[in-house]
């Protein structure tokens, strides 16, 4: 199983997670949540950097260090994700495990420059890997070549980072394609570099929901099966159908009656993307690590218990076995109450529960891990007895602030009967 351990990085001082295919993390705002995402995210993707690496003309049949090369492209990255180095204090460590032998590590270098190192174990296969590319790869090859990463690294899931603020991209609808395509390349690079990534995944996705687009259909298929279930729950969601039409984002409400995205409810804007590429990808049978910031975004309380609702169907994928892998980050109680709702279903696996909760929404225990992010450190969310997250982090904010209400209302009550009495 891969882990992550963080020392002195960020807002976070030291913690041991392990991944699991589910993993929800919850705190107060610069607590920690979105520093982990992140820091998952880059270490997820450091297969697909290197094999951008061996698809590039210049380095096939060069005699370059692919360690080299990748150190430098990772090192880059970071900058991106997380700034500079320098605010960094020099005792700052990370490090990704994929397996026992094989890890990455972030340090900082004496002069505060990010440095990134490997495994002893991941610098011979890389070694390996680069002997293979000797001359000019075939197709094949390179499809080889890129099985073998997969290998090394215990992982071949496509990584999608849902970043928050999603409805001020649906505002910038009309003209995505030129600002992401076309615009100077420096005012382009200045968006968060996950935000721009997700950007050209929404261009690359939205031709999949033309006019012409594979609808819903009855094939006896457990991918379409999966893909129906999350479409109709999306409708429902959305209280629409999304359609890009004639270069335009429309959300209809009937056969001919729809409104431009942009002009849609913020709340609709937030979670539209996110449904749609939960559905792009289900359609398309991609194995994925999901990692979404925020999923609650201006929803009412029963859309953001709908909306976890689709995030465990995409992340199951099917019953028996978890298919993909789903990373959430929150500050909602509905959102980790609605989690405990799905878990409990899992821990009963009793039958009579499917006349209420869709057997495909339940959560396995197993493959369920929660995190409190709180003072700089991350302490697991679950209980001990019973394993659901506990109760004090979904009431305890709604706690004190009915300890206020009560406090203050029993001085009014107080205050009145005072007046009644001068009164009398």
């Amino acid at each position: 199983m891969h882990k992550i351990t963080i020392n002195n990085f960020g807002p976070l001082t030291k913690c041991e997670i392990e991944m699991n295919e589910f993993l929800v993390f919850t705190g107060s705002q610069a607590s920690g949540k979105s520093t982990i995402v992140r820091l998952v995210y880059f270490f997820r993707t450091i297969k697909n950097e290197l094999i951008d690496l061996i698809s590039k003309d210049e380095i096939q049949g060069k005699s370059v260090s692919i360690k080299h090369e990748l150190q430098h492209v990772l090192k880059e990255k970071l900058k991106l994700l997380f700034g500079p180095s320098f605010i960094m204090p020099s005792t700052m460590k990370v490090e990704y495990f994929f397996s026992d032998k094989v890890q990455t590590t972030i340090t900082l270098s004496s002069d505060k420059y990010y440095n990134v190192e490997f495994s002893h174990s991941l610098e011979d296969k890389m070694y390996d890997i680069g002997k293979m590319m000797t001359t000019q790869i075939s197709t094949r090859d390179f499809e080889r070549i890129s099985q073998r990463v997969f290998e090394v690294f215990d992982d071949n899931a496509d990584v999608v980072f849902v970043p928050a603020g999603r409805s001020m991209i649906t505002l910038l609808t009309d003209v995505l394609n030129y600002f992401m395509l076309q615009a100077d390349k420096e005012f382009s690079e200045k968006i968060d570099y996950s935000t721009r990534e997700f950007l050209r995944l929404i261009i690359k996705a939205r031709p999949f929901f033309a006019e012409a687009a594979p609808s819903p259909n009855k094939e006896d298929d457990e991918m379409m099966r999966v893909f129906n279930l999350l479409h109709s729950e999306s409708e429902k969601l959305l209280g629409g159908v999304y359609k890009y039409e004639d270069y335009q984002e429309r959300l209809y409400y009937g056969k001919s009656k729809y409104v431009k995205i942009n002009f849609a409810s913020s709340g609709q804007q937030e979670a539209l993307w996110v449904l749609n590429i939960m559905q792009y990808l289900t359609y398309h049978n991609r194995n994925v690590l999901f990692i979404v910031e925020e999923p609650e975004a201006h929803l009412y309380p029963d859309a953001q218990a709908k909306i976890v609702e689709l995030l465990s169907i995409f992340a199951r994928n099917g019953f028996a076995h978890a298919k993909n892998s789903v990373m959430v980050t929150t500050h909602s109680p509905y959102i980790l109450a609605q989690f405990n709702v799905l878990l409990l279903c899992g821990k009963l696996l009793d039958e009579d529960v499917k006349s209420r909760i869709h057997k495909r929404k339940w959560l396995l225990p197993k493959q369920f891990g929660a995190f409190h992010i709180d003072e700089r450190q991350v302490k697991v969310a679950l209980s001990d007895t019973d394993g659901l997250i506990i109760n004090e982090l979904i009431d305890g904010v709604s706690g004190d602030i009915n300890d206020s209400f009560d406090w203050l209302f029993d001085k009014y009550i107080h205050q009145k009967e005072t007046q009644l009495d001068g009164i009398s």
